[in-house]
């Protein structure tokens, strides 16, 4: 029995130390003691990155700390998921050490979560199985900053996919704008309805918002064409994605278009009513962000008059033309969703 745990300590002093007490290779000892002048002089004389002895000169340098041996080994082709005994690896070593900056460098770097998971709870199923307690204290430690860092790497890939996929909405309404092609743009935004936001012109924005078939320039056609308002109405009540949540000025622009008050009090209401789930409501919020953006943070609506803002008669001038400009705007929606 006592032969038993004095080999089972020897091998622990011998995994958590780095075996600083032996003899060692000399690639290990200048892995081990931070030594690069010395270990580039052995790799460049031919000396293997990945030599065995009781683990590869990774492993030792990774539970010892030394960040600049791990980057010169990682760096001429180590294997950053080298294994030793149990599955212990290069990241294990350096997480049950301690050794946060290296183990991150390693993390960063590719070393397996699985693979490190791995040999860390074969080490404690060992060390409680031996009654080594301080031994399952390291190992339980080390596996709760790995999944911390997992998590944070997660999170941190949600968010650089969540942004690739905001750029490509942008970049193909922009395309769309550019190229005039209102008909492609109202495809796209059938596929894509958070496309809207980030058309500029907010005449073509508002009457592209909504679901395919039901969209505000839609709902327009179908009025214009004698569909029912109530038939309508309880269309809108069964969308299961929000409209949008309009300001005034959107408001405004929905009446222009010939939209009852009814309808439009049924899209805000439908879209209230579903922005009550937490989810679909910081979608909104971010979307709505996004257009305001887009928007320079002031409305911009492209067919507005801005000419002659000064005197009575200029007033006058103005919504004649305003007047004219809508008439525009209406016979581009009756192409656009006729």
């Amino acid at each position: 029995m006592k032969k038993v745990t004095y080999l089972l300590f020897t091998v622990l002093m011998f995994i958590f130390s780095g075996c600083a007490e032996m003899t060692t290779p000399p690639i290990h000892e200048a892995a081990y003691t931070g030594d690069v002048k010395s270990l580039e002089s052995l790799v460049d004389a031919g000396g293997n990155v990945d030599e065995w002895y009781y683990g590869t000169p990774l492993i030792w340098a990774a539970g010892a700390g030394q960040m600049q041996s791990v980057k010169f080994l990682v760096e001429h082709g180590a294997n950053i998921d080298a294994k030793a005994d149990m599955g212990w690896t290069p990241l294990g070593n350096a997480l049950s050490e301690g050794k946060d900056d290296v183990a991150q460098y390693l993390f960063d770097k590719g070393a397996s979560f699985d693979n490190t998971m791995v040999g860390l709870n074969h080490w404690n199923e060992f060390c409680v199985t031996n009654q080594v307690d301080s031994c399952v204290v390291k190992l339980k430690s080390a596996m709760n900053r790995l999944k911390l860092m997992q998590s944070k790497k997660q999170l941190q890939l949600q968010v650089q996919q969540k942004q690739e996929a905001q750029d490509a909405l942008k970049t193909a309404v922009d395309k769309y704008l550019a190229d005039k092609d209102l008909n492609g743009l109202k495809e796209y935004t059938d596929k894509n309805p958070n496309a809207v936001y980030y058309i500029t012109d907010e005449w073509i924005r508002l009457a592209m918002t909504g679901p395919k078939g039901l969209k505000i320039g839609d709902i327009r056609e179908y009025l214009k064409n004698g569909k029912s308002e109530l038939i309508l109405l309880s269309m809108i009540k069964q969308q299961e994605v929000p409209y949008k949540k309009f300001s005034l000025e959107e408001i405004d622009m929905l009446i222009s278009m010939g939209l009852p008050e009814k309808v439009i009090a049924a899209l805000i209401d439908e879209t209230t009513n579903l922005m009550r789930d937490e989810k679909l409501r910081k979608q909104q919020e971010f979307y709505l962000a996004e257009q305001k953006k887009v928007a320079g943070n002031q409305p911009t609506v492209i067919y507005q008059n801005t000419a002659n803002q000064n005197g009575q008669q200029n007033q006058v001038i103005d919504k004649v033309q305003d007047e004219v400009i809508k008439q525009g705007v209406g016979l581009l929606l009756d192409q656009l969703f006729r």
